[in-house]
């Protein structure tokens, strides 16, 4: 009798476990099925620029891309590439179900002249007219006949010759590395290493606008576009460090992580608190430039 008891007794038991299985399993399953989404929902990209796009949490070999228009954007394998100004919408497929993201390209920023040039020209005209000026009077005065030219033409080129001598001693600022996080001015000691160097290459040729996206917690990372040299070591991140990751991707930290990396640089002037406000809410758009 005791012997039939302990057995009824197992086999629930052992149909509770079996069920408690089946149901964990089932949850899990459908965590997993619901938690795939697109990195970004809307990209704003100037033209020529590029964009990685990723499925989080799906088979990147089994996402199949496209576009609704051609002419603006182009995207393969995820990677965008902004061809004209206007919108357009990116697709991606993957296991009968889509995912989307809009993108908008805007036209390049054209350079314009500095103030400083302006003022100096002004200023050079101003005084070569007044040394013109008191010259022709002086001269009137002492001869009364208003042939002044040729010593109102002597005085004009002395006054722009002095003029120019005297700005041309004036010295240049140099021009240094900066970086803009949302349009904000971050201040950076920035290392002296290959990878640096090579940043700032790319900076005097135009503004470098990453779209940065946050990962893990801890971190927002961008690729960059372009490869550049590198010399990663096995490292603990801190918040504030700016780091170059697989040659291609800046990554800004507001957390800590230890992986193989390159150090870029490290943002000063800012506590753990403000690097977790300023990166830690949304996604955010860097750009590195020459000031």
């Amino acid at each position: 009798m005791k012997t039939k008891k302990i057995i009824c007794i197992l086999i629930s038991l052992i149909v509770l476990l079996t069920s408690f299985s089946v149901a964990a399993y089932a949850n899990a399953a459908q965590k997993n099925k619901t938690s795939i989404s697109i990195s970004k929902k809307s990209v704003t990209l100037t033209k020529g620029k590029t964009y990685k796009l990723k499925l989080k949490n799906a088979n990147a070999k089994k996402v199949k891309w496209s576009i609704k228009n051609k002419k603006v954007a182009t995207v393969k394998n995820g990677r965008i590439t902004a061809k004209s100004v206007g919108k357009t919408t990116i697709i991606a497929k993957y296991k009968k179900k889509t995912y989307k993201c809009k993108v908008t390209v805007k036209a390049k920023k054209k350079p314009t002249t500095t103030k400083k040039e302006t003022t100096t020209n002004q200023g050079k005209k101003k005084e070569s007219t007044t040394s013109s000026e008191t010259t022709t009077n002086t001269t009137t005065t002492s001869t009364t006949q208003p042939t002044n030219e040729p010593v109102s033409e002597t005085t004009t080129q002395e006054t722009s010759e002095v003029t120019s001598e005297s700005t041309s001693d004036l010295p240049q600022q140099e021009k240094s590395l900066k970086l803009m996080v949302d349009g904000q001015e971050i201040d950076v000691i920035w290392e002296e290493n290959a990878s640096v160097n090579a940043l700032k290459e790319m900076a005097e040729s135009g503004d470098i606008v990453i779209n940065l996206s946050k990962y893990g917690g801890f971190e927002q990372f961008g690729e960059i576009g372009k490869t550049l040299p590198s010399n990663d070591k096995r490292i603990t991140t801190k918040p504030g460090d700016i780091i170059l990751y697989n040659s291609d991707s800046v990554v800004m930290f507001y957390g800590s992580n230890t992986w193989s990396y390159t150090r870029l640089g490290k943002v000063q002037g800012m506590s753990d608190e403000e690097l977790t406000e300023l990166l830690g809410n949304k996604d955010v758009i860097i750009t590195i430039c020459m000031r």
